[in-house]
């Protein structure tokens, strides 16, 4: 399946991937071969898309799904002054969109949301240290 993929995505992401699948048919194993061949259909489902997703270059937008206009909780709806808060927002978001990069096999988006979220960290760490002095 990964043959299917760009050259370059397969150079950059395919050992990941790769393992990623064997830890995964791995932890199950042992549960049996419906639920196995349950797993492998997914699996392969998951990695069509992504095959399709990477060979037309779509992203969420073009699919019409949107982030939202500001890093925030789900529901809230004015704005976040606190800097702090909105750097905990930040870190939310970013782990979020890093784990729903991962399930869904966009490991380029995971490593981009990683870095982002480590950057919300550093700031996060940062506005605490300068707040408690």
């Amino acid at each position: 399946m990964l043959r299917f993929y760009p050259k370059s995505f397969r150079s950059s992401f395919g050992e990941e991937i790769l393992a990623t699948l064997r830890r995964l048919d791995a932890d199950r194993a042992s549960s049996g071969r419906v639920p196995r061949i349950c797993f492998s259909a997914v699996e392969v489902a998951g990695l069509l898309v992504g095959v399709f997703v990477q060979r037309f270059r779509l992203t969420r937008s073009n699919l019409g799904s949107q982030a939202p206009a500001s890093v925030s909780e789900p529901g809230m709806h004015k704005a976040i002054t606190d800097p702090i808060a909105e750097a905990e927002a930040f870190v939310r978001f970013h782990l979020a969109q890093t784990v729903d990069c991962i399930a869904h096999h966009r490991f380029d988006g995971a490593r981009f949301h990683a870095q982002e979220e480590a950057r919300a960290r550093q700031r996060l760490s940062a506005l605490q240290q300068s707040s408690s002095n």
